[in-house]
């Protein structure tokens, strides 16, 4: 079981003993079965594998945890291995998807998510326009929204407002942007909280394209040193920009109808995405697929920005542990916890463990949860 327990984590011997406090001989011991730890040590061990006590103590390994297929890289490329926060947020995830079906059955309700219908067929453009429509957004509501994050938090509560959990975890963002799992009852989006506010919501929009496919997936939404990105994340992408900045407002923004060259400045890009809340790399994006600037300029300014992107510090910011609570579990996941717990189908307890957070703390994720559903 130790065996089964560190490596399905992708942890070495040596991680797991100092996290334990032992010695690699003594563990290298007990996963072996030479000698056994004690009680006391076993508890330490479940803390080191992010595991309960009682799975150690299983006679027999459980089935292998279940992953959405990896779309990071193409099958000829080599892929890079998922980190432990990956991994766990992975798990986290299913967990809640389980859970979500669970407590929607003890109260009695039905789940109906409203995803839209795709194939990779569909024109992205159309695919687009049926999403924008189905989650109710206007360009209007994008331009008047004060910042960024704010256009991050609206673009999400619609996508939570289909039925779609979304929820966020601490993912290396150079590793996995996020993923989707697809369900009948609980579809749910995973992004990583270590990115910025514009990227995060172009990947919880490029998730929801995975969705709409009926097809779970992880995903990274640029492809390493130019390798080509397998086709269903190229679609993805460009349905999510699509989403983001529509074909015709962007032909038709002031500074775009006007523009003569194929080179754009920074600051027209600037001015263009503020008009959406989006970056700029997404508004260069959508202007290469309207033939307005060249391959060869967007590759350099892609480039200029990875450069950049890689000096950045990773986005974390400060928030109190009901509030980060909150932002990982999401509208949905968290309405239906309480609402279990306030109909008594489980204890406070459970619904502090099922939020993964402290009893205490209830109360205050209410209050968020409410500020945010009132949020236009």
């Amino acid at each position: 079981m130790l065996v089964w327990a560190r490596t399905r984590l992708s942890l070495e011997l040596e991680h797991v003993a100092a996290s334990a406090g032992v010695s690699i001989e003594e563990l290298a011991k007990w996963e072996s079965g030479s000698t056994r730890p004690g009680l006391t040590q076993l508890r330490k061990l479940s803390r080191s594998l992010h595991c309960t006590l009682a799975t150690l103590l299983l006679p027999h390994a459980p089935p292998s945890p279940r992953k959405p297929h990896d779309y990071r890289t193409l099958p000829t490329q080599q892929r890079h291995p998922l980190g432990l926060a990956t991994l766990l947020a992975l798990r986290r995830a299913y967990r809640v998807v389980d859970l979500a079906s669970q407590l929607a059955e003890q109260l009695g309700q039905e789940a109906r998510p409203i995803i839209p219908r795709l194939d990779s067929r569909t024109d992205p453009e159309v695919a687009a326009q049926m999403i924008r429509e189905m989650l109710g957004v206007n360009v209007e509501d994008q331009a008047r929204a004060p910042k960024k994050p704010a256009v991050y938090h609206r673009w999400r509560l619609r996508v939570e407002r289909l039925g779609v959990l979304v929820l966020e975890a601490p993912m290396p963002r150079d590793e996995c942007r996020g993923f989707s799992i697809y369900d009948t009852h609980a579809p749910t989006i995973t992004v990583t909280n270590e990115d910025f506010p514009a990227p995060r919501a172009f990947s919880v929009l490029h998730e929801l394209a995975h969705l709409s496919l009926h097809v779970s997936g992880l995903c990274e939404v640029e492809a390493p040193q130019d390798a080509p990105l397998p086709h269903i994340e190229v679609y993805c992408n460009h349905v999510a920009g699509a989403v983001m900045v529509p074909e015709s407002a962007l032909l038709g923004h002031p500074l775009v109808r006007g523009h003569s060259s194929r080179e754009w400045s920074y600051d027209d890009l600037e001015g263009i995405g503020s008009s959406f809340k989006t970056s700029k790399e997404v508004v260069l994006r959508r202007l290469l697929h309207f033939g307005r600037t060249s391959e060869d300029f967007y590759r350099k300014r892609r480039r200029q920005w990875e450069i950049d992107h890689a000096n950045m510090p990773d986005f974390k910011p400060h928030v109190t542990w009901p509030r980060r609570a909150f932002n990982r579990n999401g509208v949905g996941f968290t309405s239906l916890v309480l609402e279990a717990e306030r109909a008594r189908a489980i204890s406070a307890h459970e619904a502090a463990d099922y939020l993964e957070t402290k009893q205490k703390y209830l109360s205050t994720i209410e209050g968020h949860l409410a500020d945010r559903m009132y949020m236009q």
